[in-house]
């Protein structure tokens, strides 16, 4: 399984790829809460499709 590194510079769309491709994304202790609650949405929209 690929593990993907994302910043906080990550585009959210870029996320979602990284997710349905590598199975597993690794988020920056940086990165905001904002854009960690995008990401999860994100994860959960894309488990819906």
């Amino acid at each position: 399984m690929k593990i993907t590194h994302v910043s906080n510079e990550t585009k959210p769309e870029t996320l979602l790829t990284h997710f349905k491709d590598a199975g597993a994304v690794i988020v920056d202790d940086l990165m905001s809460r904002s854009a960690i609650t995008e990401l999860r949405q994100s994860i959960v929209i894309q488990a819906r499709l």
